[in-house]
């Protein structure tokens, strides 16, 4: 392993979050929301049990802002031991304590939840959610089809169908491009599908189909705006 995978380890391990344990939410502008469990459990596989592997620790409460601001704020130190080695960083968070004009009974729980989010996301858990790739219906559809294949009871036959869909869609796509009537939409119709193609490629069972539909894809735009121009 080199220094720079070394490096990436654990943020490789779990940036990709399994698109079962998120949800929409229309609020601010909207966001995806993820799991508190899911996120825990993924951090227990990795690092142990909570409280013994990893978690927060020396965690206290400032209140100072409440009377200006209405918020309270969690100090803690997080922690995580991995190959026999505990490591740690500071982290702290806010919640408004109040829900209209009534005290917010919840609040301690939501925020020791969400300065746990918090601080996974720092080692990159579900970085995908925060780098905002879940707002890409490209990236979205690459990660069904690698949950669908993982989860298919019988896996070959999942892998065989998703390696005929990307043919299927390969030759649409090829075909789609070499009956375009002007160069802006060969344009349009390679960017597209090469774009898909890119995301579906991370998947290692239909790898190699994305990288040869790319190519005749390219081949075939390259061809088409050849023809055009004449």
């Amino acid at each position: 392993m080199t220094e720079e995978n070394k490096k990436m380890n654990i943020w490789n391990k779990v940036c990709k979050t399994d698109s079962e344990f998120t949800k929409k939410v229309n609020q601010r502008g909207g966001y995806t929301a993820i799991d508190a469990t899911y996120q825990a459990m993924k951090a227990t596989e990795l690092f142990g049990a909570y409280g013994a592997g990893w978690g927060l620790k020396s965690v206290s409460y400032d209140f100072s802002l409440f009377e200006q601001t209405k918020m309270a704020v969690c100090h803690a130190v997080f922690f995580y031991i991995i190959d026999g080695k505990e490591s740690s960083f500071p982290i702290s968070n806010a919640i408004n304590v109040m829900q209209g004009t009534k005290p917010d009974e919840d609040f301690c729980k939501k925020l020791e939840t969400n300065t746990i989010s918090k601080s996974l996301s720092r080692l990159g858990f579900s970085a995908d959610v925060f780098l905002g790739l879940f707002d890409d219906s490209d990236y979205i559809a690459a990660l069904k089809v690698e949950e669908a294949i993982a989860k298919a009871e019988d896996r070959d036959a999942e892998i065989a169908a998703r390696r005929l869909e990307t043919t299927e869609y390969v030759t649409r796509n090829k075909e789609a491009i070499e009956a375009a009537k002007t160069a802006s939409e060969a344009k349009g119709l390679t960017k597209v599908a090469v774009l898909h193609l890119s995301r579906q490629k991370s998947i290692q069972s239909i790898t190699d189909i994305c990288e040869r539909g790319i190519a005749a894809i390219s081949k075939a735009s390259e061809l088409k705006l050849e023809e055009l121009s004449k």
